[in-house]
């Protein structure tokens, strides 16, 4: 305790010598700190996160969030130079060789090397199961081929840890900053966090060192679902009764030694959440599967999410009842999000309405060569016609949305929300999806969409929820009336009112902890 008392003195220090002084001006101009950076080094502070044996010091995770907690009294963006460093080197740290510890920590420490972290996507937000950024052998480096948004320190870094999609799954690589191919595409204006730059990056056969083991990047039941023998989600309480199951149902790769070592990796991330002193989910599926793993329910709240603010699109013309239905789909072309399914689907929701029908598909992965396989079959029927867009823009989307008769959520595992639902029910257009997750979040069965039965998921059952929802044009209305007013009744000023409410309750029981001690 007495050594944390002098490090936290000497933040103190930091803060009313270098920090205070400095707060407005970063905020104004919005350029990077490199002095308080330098300053935040000097005091060892950035070394926390590096191992000892490069250079680095151990203080404690508790020190480092009081760290962060007095530093952020100043200034929110110089707070993020600590905790973004500890971010940016992580998976270095657990999966790097010895050689690439010894070129990079250093820098690191010293703070010559500001690292930065790359997982959201433009079309996949932070869901690493989503991701579209791919990466191809070349020799003993990889090429990596993608875009990454909202990349902390993005523009000014001197190593990247990018996570993107081999063919063994989802992995993590090494890119040095200046690397062939990675541009800085442009810094976001964040309110409060100016001068710290959230970037956008592009990769074009970027040269990347791969950390770890390929195919590693996701961990032991991080999908939540069994691949055999079909597609279904995994209710079970995570425990060693998983390892008997990994294997016999398919739930990750063939190497037993992967196992194990994924196995440990959940069971100490589950034990990490113990000590948590507040878990905010978006769903109350997530909420409950927390309090499931043995979580105290005090310490899990939901804090519903909604949509972008802004203008919501125009509502959409009502169309006649012979017209052609319009059917949507966005996500990721992975067989875990069902797409396979939906395809089986549309003959008997061609057979079931008998008039013509569209299927857009707006997303892209590895799947998407079989799934334009298996819709070329289709659509030689007549009355099917299926269009692969891959990712598109905003705006794009937003078109496209103003274009469907109904929104198609076929995922088969359990999804922890499913954001596209609620962007699709504020343009006013309604939904129809498997009951996996935290899918009842935001569909209403009968009221803003149709649930298809989710375990097992069948393209019977997600061409009944279909034709519910679009066989009567007046009945499709009226959902996507409602759909649009629950969108309405959602907003990102709530979450954010949530989340500082759940900071007020922890903060007022930690003041009282520490009256009573």
């Amino acid at each position: 305790m007495e050594e944390r008392a002098l490090i936290l003195d000497a933040v103190d220090e930091l803060c009313r010598g270098v920090i205070a002084p400095r707060a407005a001006e970063i905020d104004r101009t919005g350029a990077f700190p490199h002095d308080v950076y330098g300053a935040l080094a000097e005091q060892g502070l950035l070394a926390a996160f590096v191992p000892p044996a490069h250079g680095g010091v151990e203080i404690g995770l508790e020190t480092l969030m009081l760290v962060v907690e007095r530093i952020a009294r100043d200034s929110a963006a110089c707070a993020l130079l600590v905790g973004n460093c500890g971010d940016g080197v992580g998976a270095l740290v657990h999966g790097g060789s010895d050689a690439q510890l010894a070129r990079i920590m250093p820098g690191v420490a010293d703070g010559s090397v500001v690292p930065a972290f790359c997982l959201t996507e433009p079309g996949a937000g932070s869901d690493a199961g989503a991701l579209a950024a791919t990466a191809r052998p070349d020799g003993d480096r990889f090429r990596i081929t993608g875009s990454k948004l909202y990349i902390t320190n993005g523009s000014v870094a001197g190593v990247y840890t990018v996570w993107a999609r081999t063919e063994a799954g989802v992995s993590c690589f090494l890119v040095d900053g200046g690397a062939d191919g990675l541009t800085a595409v442009r810094d976001e204006d964040l309110l409060g966090l100016r001068g710290v730059p959230a970037t956008e990056l592009r990769f074009d056969e970027t040269p990347g060192e791969l950390l770890g083991t390929d195919g590693e990047g996701f961990r032991l039941s991080g999908t939540k679902a069994w691949a055999f023998p079909i597609d279904r989600p995994c209710h079970r309480e995570f425990g060693w009764p998983c390892l008997l199951h990994y294997f016999p149902h398919r739930c990750g790769g063939l190497s037993p030694i992967t196992m194990v070592r994924l196995y440990a990796r959940e069971r100490n991330r589950l034990a990490a959440l113990d000590s948590a002193g507040a878990i905010v989910t978006l769903s109350t599926y997530m909420r409950d599967e927390y309090v499931r793993h043995g979580l105290p329910p005090a310490r899990v709240t939901c804090v519903p999410f909604g949509p972008e603010p802004g203008p919501a699109p125009a509502p959409r013309s009502t169309r006649t009842s012979n017209a052609p239905r319009s059917l949507l789909s966005i996500g990721r072309l992975e067989r875990l999000k069902g797409i396979h399914l939906l395809l089986d689907a549309l003959p008997l929701v061609h057979e079931a309405l008998g008039q013509p029908l569209s299927l857009t598909i707006i997303g892209d992965g590895p799947e998407r060569a079989d799934l334009e396989r298996r819709a070329a079959g289709i659509g030689r029927s007549d009355g099917v016609a299926v269009t692969f867009a891959g990712w598109v823009s905003p705006d794009e989307r937003d078109r496209r949305l103003g274009d469907a008769d109904l929104l198609v959520v076929p995922s088969t595992w359990p999804e922890p929300f499913g954001l596209v639902g609620l962007e699709a029910a504020r343009a006013g257009v309604p939904a129809a999806a498997f009951d996996v997750g935290g899918i009842r979040d935001w569909l209403i069965d009968g009221q803003t969409g149709a649930l298809a039965p989710g375990d097992p998921p069948t393209a019977a059952g997600l061409a009944a929820a279909i034709v519910t929802c679009v066989h009567d044009e007046s009945r499709r209305a009226a959902l996507g009336a409602a759909a649009r007013a629950a969108a309405a009744r959602r907003s990102p000023e709530e979450h954010a009112a949530g989340l500082v409410a759940v900071f007020e309750t922890l903060a007022g029981a930690r003041a009282t902890g520490r009256a009573g001690a």
